[in-house]
Order: C-alpha cells, then sequence, then structure tokens
C-alpha cells in the first residue's frame, strides 16, 4: 500500500500507520500473506510487502487494490468491514482473477 494511503487508512481508524515488520520484508516472492487488522475490520491478501511504486485503486463493494504503477499486477488486496462481510453472508467474490500454484 503506499504510503499515503495506509497514513490515510489509519488517520481514519484514529491510530498511527503501521512499517512491515521484519516478518513481512522476509517473505517468499510469490507467496500469499494474510493479514487481519482487527481494529480497522480490514483482511490484507497481499503477494509481496507495500512499496512506493504502487498506487490504490478502490474496486467497488469495499475493496481496495494495490497495483504495481509499472507492470499493473495488482499486489494486493484490502476487504474493508472483512467480519461485517463473513456475519452478513456464507461466501464473496473478489473482482480479480487469479492463477495459483504452489510455491518453490
Amino acid at each position: 500500500m503506499r504510503a499515503g494511503h495506509r497514513e490515510g487508512r489509519a488517520a481514519r481508524h484514529g491510530r498511527e500507520p503501521r512499517q512491515a515488520s521484519l516478518r513481512q520484508r522476509r517473505r517468499v516472492k510469490g507467496t500469499l500473506a494474510f493479514q487481519y487488522d482487527r481494529e480497522a475490520d480490514i483482511l490484507c491478501i497481499s503477494t509481496r510487502p507495500a512499496h512506493a511504486g504502487q498506487d490504490a485503486e478502490e474496486l467497488g463493494d469495499d475493496v481496495v487494490a494495490r497495483i504495481n504503477r509499472e507492470t499493473g499486477a495488482v499486489e494486493a488486496m484490502e476487504l474493508l468491514f472483512f467480519s461485517t462481510r463473513l456475519l452478513q453472508r456464507a461466501s464473496f467474490e473478489l473482482p480479480i482473477t487469479a492463477h495459483l500454484r504452489r510455491a518453490n
């Protein structure tokens, strides 16, 4: 998530923006990471840590994508109001396509 978006989201929820943890920065390239922010009720699914080369784009239905400015690849998805979604319906779809395979 680009810094401005992270700071804006944190400010909306009345807290300081967090830095990527050491564990996030050392993640194996190409793996999916799931992080849930209980206070903000946001689930983030990412393929890599946030970096300055990403732009945030609202995809609708309270879903925000972090998109690599150079490649156009979706590198992360933020699902806002995640627990509310789960309480309202048994399943939901994301507005992206994915090609999943085992990590090496």
